[in-house]
């Protein structure tokens, strides 16, 4: 039955290159999405996990960078000449 599944699986897989799936890959924009084609592709999972990797770090890091709409503080309007328009 295993087998059987197996085969199923590439022949759904089948007509998908490699560089649609780098594609895919590349354009995730969550976590989740990476999850979700890593399990959709399991024929060639050996073949993109480091590209998945790769990927998820990179989200990970864009996370970090993200400042909170509170911690933003505005700056003063000023003028040309130094003084303050408020």
């Amino acid at each position: 039955m295993h087998q059987l599944v197996k085969k199923l699986i590439a022949w759904c897989n089948e007509g998908i290159s490699i560089d649609q799936i780098k594609n895919e890959i590349e354009n995730c924009k969550s976590i989740e999405l990476l999850k979700h084609i890593y399990s959709k592709y399991s024929t060639v999972q050996n073949e993109i996990k480091p590209l998945i990797i790769e990927r998820k770090q990179r989200l990970e890091s864009l996370d970090t960078q993200l400042i909170n709409t509170k911690d933003i503080v505005e700056s003063p309007n000023t003028l040309p000449n130094g003084i303050n328009s408020k």
